[in-house]
């Protein structure tokens, strides 16, 4: 197995018989051995960030015990997709892997419906998390206590990571079993209590699906990615909360009215207040963090031409069919769109609609449609990019954002080539009463900006 295995978030040794044979394929994250055998019978938490250093808790032996809350929605998310496959569709998946390299349409539409739900349930078990260090640290529970909390908060979250999917699977018309592993004719735990999900780590062909697979998804496959420590090291200059090493040394803070968090910035940072973050402007503030924010515009951008090969552009970009080097991804014309509940869009377009809701199964059919009156107008792709649950508006802007981090381009010129694109997009199909997939503009406005 290398040094990749299954990683538990709640130690065998802390359950109960009743919850060792209950146990879910989501359960368990892809894991490193050498950090599980740090880490022992201790449970792991889920972060978003680095917490405070409580040995025992969030760290043992020096090693972290947190798993990014965002991989591990995606690894369970993988996982649900998989569970909902028939045995003749995981039969066809794989043919269609060794044909072109990639998954199927319809299985990456099936994992993008998924992955927003379990996100929000792994985000708030670690919204939780913190709290229950917060509430150690501040003397109100022992250590004891805080590690029940945090096995009774990682078998509550994996009840209702399995709960969701199957009210989704449900509603896809499938079915799944949460007690099944994917892709195995298995059960998770064996009438002894051994966990069979160490099957999809060993080498051999199951491991090598399960890792085609997942660079389509965007999905990490070793331990170490989802680890808090190698995922999320801290920067102490990039933003983000910072902690004393271990909690106690320096002068200590004292809240004072509403300044309940304590600070330390350097000159020249700058805070905003509380009322100016939203749901609306912090995707803004994180932009603006990250240097991507929207400046003066661009006539074209440089982009590498020989800096990444084809299979790396692929596992960005999995509509990618070439072998070229970067440039390639000019012609990629992957627009990320999501469910409209837009009143206004909805009711304007009911032969689109279904139960309130235009679905990106039908912002899809309608582009491949060749009937007028059933293609694509304008207006509803626009409001199907708005209404997106990715970050990215399309494979394009993914790609020039993975350059700017590989430090390739500069994030600036990765953000006014976005912005380009887009502006440019929206401006051209704005003259248009229908699209399709041959008249689509998006191939034309990457290429324009894109030198």
């Amino acid at each position: 197995m290398g040094t990749r295995a299954s990683s538990h978030m709640v130690p065998r040794a802390g359950m109960t018989e009743q919850q060792r044979m209950q146990q879910t394929m989501f359960g368990m994250v892809p894991g490193s051995i050498p950090v599980n055998q740090r880490i022992g019978q201790n449970p792991q938490i889920y972060m978003d960030d680095a917490l405070p250093n409580v040995p025992g808790l969030t760290t043992v032996k020096g090693v972290s015990t947190g798993i990014v809350s965002g991989e591990a929605a995606r690894w369970h998310s993988m996982m649900a997709t998989l569970g909902m496959q028939s045995k003749a569709e995981i039969e066809n998946l794989k043919k269609t892997i060794a044909a072109t390299g990639t998954v199927s349409k319809e299985f990456m539409m099936q994992f993008d419906d998924i992955l927003p739900a379990v996100s929000v349930l792994t985000k708030n078990a670690a919204v939780e998390s913190s709290l229950i260090v917060a509430e150690l640290r501040a003397g109100k529970i022992n250590l004891d206590a805080a590690r029940a909390k945090i096995v009774a908060l990682n078998l509550e979250t994996e009840r209702l990571i399995a709960a969701t999917v199957q009210a989704q699977a449900t509603a896809m018309g499938r079915t799944i079993n949460p007690t099944m592993v994917p892709t195995l004719n298995q059960p998770v735990v064996d009438p002894t209590g051994k966990s069979n999900m160490r099957e999809l780590f060993k080498k051999g062909k199951t491991r090598d699906f399960i890792n085609k697979i997942a660079g389509t998804l965007g999905v990490r496959t070793s331990g170490a990615g989802y680890n808090i420590e190698t995922t999320k090291p801290r920067r102490m200059a990039t933003g983000g909360m910072v902690y004393r090493k271990k909690g106690s040394e320096g002068p200590e803070f004292a809240p004072m009215g509403t300044d309940t968090v304590p600070a330390m910035l350097t000159p020249g940072e700058f805070v905003v207040k509380a009322s100016s973050v939203t749901p609306e402007t912090l995707p803004i503030l994180k932009q603006m963090n990250e240097g991507y924010i929207r400046g003066p515009e661009t006539e074209t951008v440089q982009v590498p031409r020989t800096r990444m090969s084809g299979s790396e552009v692929k596992a960005i970009d999995p509509s990618f069919r070439g072998s070229k080097p970067s440039y390639e991804i000019k012609g990629t014309s992957g627009l990320y769109v999501g469910n409209i509940t837009d009143p206004a869009i909805v009711d304007k377009y009911p032969r689109f609609a279904k139960d309130g809701m235009i679905t990106r199964e039908m912002i899809n059919k309608a582009l491949e449609a060749d009937v007028p009156g059933k293609q694509l107008p304008a207006e509803v792709m626009l409001a199907g990019i708005a209404a997106r649950t990715s970050p990215y508006r399309s494979t394009t802007e993914q790609f020039l954002y993975e350059l700017a981090e590989q430090g390739q381009i500069t994030k600036a010129d990765a953000r006014m080539a976005s912005n380009d694109i887009h502006n440019f997009y929206e401006r051209t199909i704005k003259s248009k009463a229908i699209l399709s997939d041959k008249s689509n503009p998006f191939y034309g406005a990457s290429n324009a900006v894109l030198k």
